[in-house]
């Protein structure tokens, strides 16, 4: 057990099925024997007291009570009712003396029956109130009656959508349309609607209602506590044994997560070298609990614990009066006319700064234990966890295709500390003064960075000239589809300016494309964190050009059966295509021009038959309205047979050209699918 207790991530497993608790932490004291059936030792004074906190970073936070006991004793402990259940899961106690654990002691409140309760929020409307009268009897007073009232029952309130002219007063909704609100009452006449803007006055005839409003009111005007709740409920621990003795308890509650923030102190430029960089990693913590940390052992874990206690949300200010200390130095008062001189030094971050806590290898992550921090209630701290030196070197970086002309003012970090760095703003300071600020990543041990902090307009990037140019390489066909394969050349020039008296390196990143390659520079090149970076060291007062070629490989496809036979011969007069694959795009072009000749024959057979058919109908048509017995009629009788015989030997003429122009279709298509050339090199010319 005691084991199990010294881990602070074994406590967890208790955790499983934890319900939302509010972030509060509950006061710790002794308390008289309180009237119940239930024996209880008597109380004795103790030393118990809050001992250590450890705080996630998801804000789930774990405390442990330590202390002495004699005898029979017994500890008491106030929770908010929406703590209480979350309290009662996660609860574990040791008694170290040879002692045993009585249990946990707490009152139930069950509900009364035909007991009233009536909410009063801050913001309580009409409306709100007498959806919580459903059911009761009241007696409406209602404009235009004389002051005789409405008697009923109230069944329910209803939303409905009215118009200005029904006399109402229209509050417009989010969808712009108006609405009102109708109060349906149960009277002995049956059942009414009234609407609630008639409504003057309202008299609840029930007593239990009237004085459950009292009492509403009566909390109204009761002080609030810090935690907003007047409502509190105990939990009593029972420790039975002889003689004085060490206890100890714990449990889970949530906790205002903590907030890493940084400061990175650079050393200034000068001609002899200089100190690398220093990290200074300072943690914020609040104490929104009813107790106050006095000495506590303060543990900032990393990772994220599995519980039904939702995240915290973000950190409040404290209302009370702010502990705002000076990290950097102390300040003296005095009286009289006070004169400000600029220091004879300039401004050190680093003298009178150390860690005031220390890391250890409890999560994989990171684990900073401060040994003895004191934080009132409703205050917050900000406890220096880290001051260690840090690798890294001021450059200059320079986003081709951004479209600025200055580079950012960056530092190259390398995490030598070997500590574990959470994500958090960071701000930088040079020789003593701001620099800039910036977002420093999650930084593992051994990972390095590129952070950029400000703009440097004595350095300028001006682009001369970016030139590209093709070369093919091989062509294979395959399947009747032609690929090319090219090789796309890019030619990046710029002019590089630094007009500061310090020497610059400049770093020229480039996003890695898929597909692009880098060929040569005249700029050392490197590759960090998915980007090509180049190298260019600018002197003092100088300039230089830079240039950068790369080439990108791109394969095109042509498919040539959706080339008509005018895209083959444009296609087969390509004179850098191998001859081989020019030999088969001509012959396909053969067999798309057999194609397409047969596909006219058939259209002439059709226009044919289209003609004959045109003829015969205005024959038809003629034969209707003239004699039978008349020699026209003979005439024209003999010409619509003499064209329904033309009719019939069209018919099998077209079924023969159709035959023919799918044959031809299917031997373009074979042909096509057939093909198996290359890949075959292209000559440059």
């Amino acid at each position: 057990m005691i084991q199990i207790l010294n881990n602070r991530f074994y406590r967890l497993a208790f955790v499983i099925g934890l319900l939302p608790l509010l972030a509060t932490l509950p006061a710790c004291s002794t308390h008289p024997a309180p009237p119940s059936s239930l024996a209880l030792p008597p109380s004795h004074t103790g030393t118990l007291r809050l001992r250590q906190v450890d705080i996630f970073a998801n804000g789930l936070g774990f405390f442990e009570f330590q202390g002495l006991v004699d005898n029979d004793s017994r500890q008491t402990l106030r929770f908010s009712p929406d703590q209480i259940k979350g309290v009662l899961r996660s609860l574990i106690f040791q008694d170290m003396g040879g002692g045993t654990i009585g249990g946990v002691a707490f009152p139930t409140h069950p509900k009364k029956v035909g007991g009233v309760r009536v909410m009063l929020a801050r913001r309580s409307s009409l409306r709100q109130l007498m959806e919580q009268l459903r059911g009761t009897s009241v007696a409406l007073y209602l404009k235009g009656r004389g002051g005789r009232p409405l008697a009923g029952k109230i069944i329910s309130l209803v939303r409905q959508s009215g118009s200005r002219g029904s006399g109402l007063v229209v509050r417009a909704d989010r969808s712009g349309q108006g609405a009102r609100w109708t109060i349906n009452l149960f009277t002995h006449h049956g059942l009414q609607a009234v609407a609630l803007f008639d409504v003057q006055f309202i008299r609840i005839k029930d007593q239990r209602i009237r004085a459950a409003f009292q009492r509403a009111l009566a909390n109204l005007a009761k002080p609030i506590r810090r935690n907003g709740s007047t409502v509190s409920r105990q939990l009593t621990l029972l420790f039975n044994g002889h003689g004085t003795r060490w206890v100890r308890f714990g449990y889970l509650l949530t906790a205002p997560a903590w907030k890493m923030s940084y400061r990175l102190i650079l050393p200034a430029a000068s001609k002899s070298v200089a100190k690398g960089p220093v990290l200074q990693a300072l943690a914020t913590v609040a104490n929104h609990s009813n107790t106050n940390w006095n000495g506590v052992r303060l543990h900032l874990l990393g990772g994220q614990p599995v519980s039904l206690i939702p995240p915290a949300t973000q950190t409040r200010a404290s209302s009370g009066p702010a502990n705002q200390g000076n990290l950097f130095g102390g300040a003296a008062g005095g009286t009289g006319t006070v004169v400000y001189r600029a220091p004879v030094q300039p401004f050190n971050p680093l003298e009178g700064v150390q860690a005031l806590a220390t890391s250890g290898k409890t999560h994989p992550a990171f684990d900073y234990a401060a040994p003895r921090v004191t934080l009132p209630r409703g205050q917050s701290v900000m406890l220096p966890v880290l001051v260690a030196a840090i690798k890294g070197r001021s450059v200059d970086l320079f986003d081709i295709g951004s479209g600025s002309i200055h580079p950012f003012t960056a530092i190259q970090l390398t995490n030598a500390s070997g500590k574990y760095l959470p994500s958090g703003r960071m701000a930088v300071y040079r020789a003593g003064t701001f620099a800039g600020a910036a977002q420093l990543p999650v930084f593992p041990p051994k990972a390095d960075h590129l952070i950029a902090y400000a703009v440097d307009q004595a350095v300028s990037v001006h682009t001369m000239s970016v030139k590209s140019y093709r070369v093919r390489i091989s062509a294979r066909l395959v399947a009747g589809i032609l690929y090319v394969t090219s090789q796309n050349r890019t030619h990046l020039s710029y002019r590089l300016t630094n007009v500061s008296p310090d020497t610059k390196t400049l770093l020229l990143r480039q996003a890695i494309v898929p597909g692009n390659r880098f060929q040569r520079s005249n700029c050392p090149r490197s590759t960090f964190h998915g980007f090509n970076v180049f190298t260019a060291t600018l002197a003092r007062g100088g300039n230089r050009i830079a240039w950068i070629l790369e080439y990108s490989i791109r394969v095109s496809g042509t498919d040539l059966a959706s080339l008509n036979r005018h895209g083959l011969n444009a296609l087969a007069a390509k004179k850098y295509l191998p001859a081989a694959i020019r030999a088969a795009i001509g012959h396909a072009r053969t067999l798309r021009r057999a194609w397409t000749q047969a596909q006219n024959r058939s259209a002439t057979v059709q226009a044919a038959i289209d003609q004959v058919n045109e003829i015969e109908l205005h024959l038809r048509a003629n034969l209707a309205i003239i004699k039978k017995v008349s020699p026209v009629y003979t005439t024209m009788a003999g010409e619509l047979n003499t064209q329904e015989l033309r009719y019939q030997k069209l018919q099998r003429t077209l079924q023969l050209r159709q035959n023919a122009v799918t044959a031809a279709r299917d031997a373009f298509e074979h042909n096509l699918q057939s093909m198996k050339i290359g890949p075959l090199s292209i000559l440059r010319r």
